[in-house]
């Protein structure tokens, strides 16, 4: 640790005279890719840089993954999109430490720079970790943990690099899926939120994203420099930690999205199917599901409107969910209001019609469970109008 600590003192000190120290022949930097954890913000992997120069005892992890959690509104800022990662240095060996008691994997790739790519690099590092640079907004598909290490070595090697094509094209959606894997309700959530810019195909260099992707990536991709000379990108890798796959368990089927709300379809049917039998409204019924979709039409409509996350707007959810709702949820309680609520039936049933015509023509993917909800709510809106022409 004094020679850490002896480490940090020296490079504060070049950073405060505006310079930076000249690196060993025997520098190594290198793209670490930790595996994902079962914790949600450990489902998509980590990617970070190691420079490594034994004769200056330098030893350093550069990651960009980093957040301040107690920092004013960060829920709110984060949910909007609108809040600051940080790129943090820390000492190999604590990140090691971490990595190991967590049975988390983490692979080395050495990067096949020269002396002078390397130093360039490493300027750029040191010079994003100061106070005034360290901060950056984060964007979840196009500026984060991942993406950020391969720019830093794009924008700083003699030449450029040729990225050699070789993953089927996916769409964001379905990447996202991939790492999520087993965990239903949060697929459903993404699924809800996320609108039809996800569905896009991701381009063979935007699925580097995802630490997975661009540890293959740099596996397959050469520097092609001024004179044309080519080199692999990767001069070797190895295993750094060995780790335990992370146990992702399975919701049990009587509790996932699709059952829940294939349960909703078929008892909103049923109550509908014999309200209109009886005559009864069920104005309790009413204002329970009205309530339910307009406050999820809530979040749905700051995610599309509010907030400045990628691939949230446009987003055709709003068709069944939105916050109009939660207006004629009170209007059900209210018997003087009766023939405005038929008259919302009347368009709501229409609306969600043609939506459900059309579904499949939409530049949307939509889940099962989804699906399951909006016909709930035609079922309940078409018996509602077909009572209220009856009466």
């Amino acid at each position: 640790m004094k020679k850490f600590a002896l480490t940090i003192i020296t490079l504060l000190s070049f950073i405060t005279a505006y310079a930076y120290p000249v690196l060993s022949d025997s520098t190594v930097i290198s793209l670490l890719t930790y595996d994902k954890t079962p914790e949600v913000y450990g489902l998509y992997g980590h990617t970070a840089l190691r420079v490594k120069d034994e004769p200056n005892h330098v030893d350093l992890i550069f990651n960009y993954g980093t957040f301040d959690f107690n920092s004013p509104n960060f829920i709110y800022r984060f949910t909007k999109g609108d809040a600051e990662y940080i790129l943090a240095v820390q000492d190999y060996r604590d990140v090691c430490i971490e990595s190991y008691i967590t049975r988390r994997s983490v692979r080395e790739q050495i990067l096949n720079l020269t002396q002078r790519e390397k130093q360039k690099v490493f300027e750029a590092l040191m010079t994003n970790a100061e106070p005034q640079n360290r901060a950056y907004k984060y964007n979840f598909l196009f500026d984060n943990c991942s993406t950020r290490p391969r720019e830093i070595v794009e924008k700083n090697i003699n030449g450029k690099l040729a990225y050699r094509d070789s993953i089927p094209t996916q769409t964001f959606r379905q990447l996202i899926h991939g790492c999520i894997g087993k965990k239903q309700w949060m697929t459903f959530g993404i699924d809800l939120i996320l609108g039809s810019d996800l569905d896009r195909k991701a381009s063979y260099k935007e699925q580097m994203f995802l630490p997975a992707y661009l540890e293959d990536g740099f596996n397959r991709t050469i520097i092609i420099d001024s004179a044309g000379v080519q080199r692999n990108l990767v001069a070797s890798d190895r295993e750094i930690l060995p780790g335990v796959p992370p146990v992702i368990e399975t919701e049990p089927f009587l509790m996932s999205p699709n059952f829940i709300t294939g349960l909703l379809m078929v008892v909103v049917f049923a109550l509908s199917f014999l309200g209109f039998r009886k005559n009864k409204l069920y104005n309790w019924l009413d204002a329970i599901l009205f309530l339910i979709y307009g406050l999820t039409g809530c979040i749905v409509f700051f995610m599309t409107f509010v907030s400045i996350h990628p691939a949230t707007n446009p987003n055709f959810v709003l068709f069944t969910l939105h916050p109009l709702h939660l207006i004629f949820a009170v209007a059900c309680l209210i018997p003087a209001l009766k023939r405005q609520l038929g008259y919302y039936h009347i368009a709501n049933a229409a609306i969600l019609a043609v939506f459900l015509l059309l579904v499949q023509f939409l530049p949307q993917t939509f889940s099962l469970a989804f699906l399951f909800m909006t016909f709930a709510l035609f079922f309940r809106s078409l018996f509602r109008t077909l009572l209220f022409i009856k009466r």
